[in-house]
């Protein structure tokens, strides 16, 4: 029988979620020009971060688990920088 991990559904509707924001803005205004491809690689972003988190905190403590948020976040925000803008 198939086991349903519903951290990954909840981490999936995030992604949509988040990835409507870009989408909605391409459509009120011209400032906003993604290609599928950016929508691609920001999905893979979200998702990707997101479920390094949840295997990463399964077995760690409420303070271990901080500490890996807060680690993950910078990382995500490099990267997405990175590839925005070209900070390093």
């Amino acid at each position: 029988m198939l086991k349903i991990n519903f951290a990954f559904v909840w981490l999936g509707v995030i992604t949509l979620v988040v990835l409507l924001f870009p989408a909605i803005g391409m459509l009120l205004t011209n400032e906003v020009q993604w290609k599928i491809g950016d929508f691609i690689v920001m999905a893979s972003l979200v998702f990707g971060f997101g479920s390094l988190f949840i295997f990463s905190s399964r077995k760690a403590s409420n303070i271990q688990r901080v500490i890996i948020a807060i680690l993950l976040a910078f990382t995500f925000s490099l990267v997405w920088a990175e590839l925005a803008v070209g900070v390093i």
